[in-house]
């Protein structure tokens, strides 16, 4: 008898694979090919904003080869927050194998964020406190922004800080502490704060905003520098300018001296500070630190979000910690001051009063006046 001989080669065998490195404009696809002896297989990403993909991105080199391998491949200029389909496709001379489609949603650069409107609002001591005479009311006007609506917490800190950010070449002058996981982060410099906001906005692929530069060249990453040139153009995360700060404090509420509108007193049922009642008529006390802190140890800080938030639902703009802002400490008549008015103020280019950052909100360890909206301090 007779025979012939044909070819044993089969289409290829693929295999899409979870997306990593996901951002919020960036992800990389993974998958694998088996090319079953040709050389000549080649593969390529479909993928897209629908189960129709739409779009596709070939694999570098084209020709992926004929034995079973992995891939990947960086996908750029994505929309943050949304979700893409993909899947891995290959062909060789016997065929073409479509993978198994499967997602991933780009990270959302304001999940756990408050979004505060755009537009004026009377800044400075509007209630009329006597010890606030420097600190006359004044329309600001502020441009909309994004403000986490929790302090961040020692595990926010650590998990970025320890991990992406050691990895990245960032370092830190004092490492912070916590209480516990969702307790704030204490102990942290102006200048870690900065740094640690440049690398929060490189790990969700946003551009960061501090520089060592006028030219924005030079990261922000090492050191304790008091020439940080802002790039206020950037998307990317930052501390809030005096300004931001005390408009969003303020809840949307006008004339009121803390970040609730239905009384101009305090007391421990909503922040965490020290009860002094003797000290400022405005505090209902009871005298003492406040007894949530008390109960887990020094310091006497409360987890995140323990107390209602204000008219913006922003948490604990009054107590447990006090608030890193960008401002200098600096006299209020200073150029670029926000209580000249205008609009996005800045603050002054240097300080004036002491050499340091102002502060915002109060903490456990002070008194209701510093929990106060209009109250400034410095460190």
């Amino acid at each position: 008898g007779t025979f012939t001989t044909g070819s044993c080669l089969s289409p290829p065998t693929v295999q899409t694979l979870g997306a990593s490195y996901i951002t919020a404009n960036s992800a990389v696809l993974n998958g694998v090919v088996n090319g079953y002896g040709d050389p000549n297989t080649t593969a390529y990403f479909a993928y897209g904003i629908s189960t129709g993909y739409g779009m596709a991105i070939p694999l570098t080199p084209a020709v992926v080869g004929g034995s079973a391998r992995s891939y990947y491949i960086t996908l750029p200029n994505l929309a943050a927050n949304t979700k893409y389909y993909y899947q891995i496709v290959a062909a060789n001379a016997a065929g073409t194998s479509h993978g198994a489609g499967t997602n991933f949603t780009t990270l959302d650069p304001n999940a756990g964020m408050a979004c505060i409107p755009a537009g004026s609002f009377t800044m400075g001591n509007s209630i009329g406190d006597p010890d606030l005479t420097a600190l006359n009311p004044i329309m600001v006007n502020v441009s909309a922004f994004c403000m986490d609506k929790n302090l961040v917490t020692y595990n926010q800190w650590l998990a970025l800080g320890y991990g992406f950010a050691r990895t990245y070449g960032y370092d830190y002058w004092n490492d912070g502490s916590g209480k516990g996981p969702n307790f704030p982060v204490t102990g942290v410099t102006w200048y870690d704060a900065v740094k640690w906001c440049n690398a929060r906005s490189e790990k969700q692929g946003l551009t960061p905003v501090y520089y060592t530069n006028a030219n924005f060249t030079g990261l922000y990453r090492t050191g304790s520098f008091d020439a940080v040139y802002p790039n206020w153009s950037a998307n990317g995360y930052r501390l809030p300018t005096e300004a931001e700060w005390e408009k969003a404090a303020r809840g949307g509420a006008i004339g009121h001296r803390f970040p609730w509108a239905d009384t101009d007193k305090i007391s421990e049922t909503r922040a965490d500070y020290a009860g002094d009642t003797l000290s400022h008529s405005y505090d209902m006390g009871p005298n003492g630190y406040n007894s949530l802190g008390v109960s887990t140890g020094l310091p006497y800080t409360t987890p995140v979000g323990s107390f209602a938030p204000n008219g913006y639902g922003l948490y604990d703009m009054a107590g447990n910690v006090q608030a890193w802002c960008w401002d200098w400490s600096a006299e209020t008549t200073a150029a670029g001051s926000p209580y000249l008015g205008g609009t996005d103020p800045h603050g002054a280019a240097t300080w004036s009063l002491v050499p340091a950052r102002i502060t915002r909100g109060g903490d456990w360890y002070h008194l209701a006046d510093l929990a106060r909206c209009a109250n400034r301090n410095a460190y």
